[in-house]
């Protein structure tokens, strides 16, 4: 378990406390809490906006706030809200306090581990980026901690694809480009990817181009030798999504073209790989996008062979 949250501050005498157990309201309703950081007003407010997305480690909500700059997205970790959780309905009552107890000690390690993997990549290419840590406190628990990132306006990759959305070839280098710098990203940073998916990319037009960046490292491993292997396995998950997703085949991809990649190269590496690609994209032929939006068009060719699984942690000790 990692040990990397300051103490937040105690409310005054007189002062309602914030952030006091779990935050189990919907949309449109405000909630107050503790950001325990240097330098930074100790109080954050929000109101949910939306629920994006959820799976089985947490929510995904949109949200409001005057302490942020512009939209964000709080990463709503599932925590037992008390012993009375529909989760612990099968424990008997003597059982239901240690259950609840591991439940929250499982859901905070979760938390802990991307929050920790969050803020190696703060400032990184072509990741998500953390804007705040929210921390909870709950009666008899330790505290729940929660996470703040940046919104991106235009959903997931996967999302694209299967909507057949028709892709410049400026578009889908780009998207590439950001991608591998992604991965370079983690890489760089000792992270070894165990769910690389087009599920986990978003994407972004508010800055003038289609944008991708990677997200959701909830299962993500810190490593501390990182090795060839694990490099090439990530970097072939991230090969595999963007013939499929981004160019429309696993087979005879034009992206395989672009960079000159043989699936049998042993020692390929993400700088290399995106060295050729960046120097592919300077193709005077290559008109800039100007508005970055996707076109609509032609229903993609479907795929032959089936993409590896990169939903697996390491296949080798």
């Amino acid at each position: 378990m990692f040990a990397i949250f300051p103490v937040a501050r105690i409310a005054a005498p007189n002062e309602p406390e914030l952030g006091k157990g779990r935050d189990n309201s919907s949309a449109g309703k405000a909630t107050s809490s503790i950001w325990p950081a240097e330098n930074e007003s100790t109080r954050f407010e929000y109101e949910k906006v939306a629920l994006l997305g959820e799976g089985g480690q947490k929510r995904c909500w949109r949200i409001a706030s005057s302490d942020v700059e512009g939209d964000a997205v709080l990463l709503e970790y599932r925590y037992p809200s008390s012993l009375h959780d529909g989760m612990f309905g099968d424990y008997d009552d003597g059982e239901k306090e240690q259950a609840c107890r591991e439940a929250h000690e499982a859901s905070q390690i979760h938390s802990e581990k991307e929050v920790a993997i969050l803020q190696r990549l703060k400032g990184c290419d072509g990741v998500l980026q953390l804007r705040r840590v929210i921390r909870q406190e709950g009666k008899g628990l330790p505290a729940q901690i929660h996470a703040v990132v940046d919104f991106h306006n235009r959903g997931n990759l996967k999302a694209l694809s299967m909507a057949n959305v028709r892709l410049t070839e400026r578009e889908k280098l780009d998207l590439s480009l950001d991608l591998l710098k992604g991965l370079r990203s983690t890489v760089a940073n000792n992270i070894y990817l165990t769910d690389i998916k087009a599920e986990n990319i978003l994407l972004d037009d508010s800055s003038g181009r289609l944008t991708a960046t990677m997200c959701d490292f909830s299962d993500a491993e810190i490593s501390s030798n990182l090795t060839v292997e694990d490099e090439k396995h990530n970097l072939e998950c991230l090969l595999d999504i963007i013939r499929l997703d981004i160019y429309g085949s696993l087979e005879n991809s034009d992206i395989d073209k672009l960079i000159g990649h043989d699936r049998a190269e042993r020692d390929v590496c993400v700088q290399a790989v995106l060295h050729r690609l960046a120097r592919a994209s300077k193709d005077p032929a290559l008109s800039p996008v100007t508005d970055g939006s996707p076109r609509a068009g032609a229903r993609r060719p479907a795929p032959t062979p089936a993409p590896r699984d990169c939903s697996t942690h390491r296949a080798h000790s």
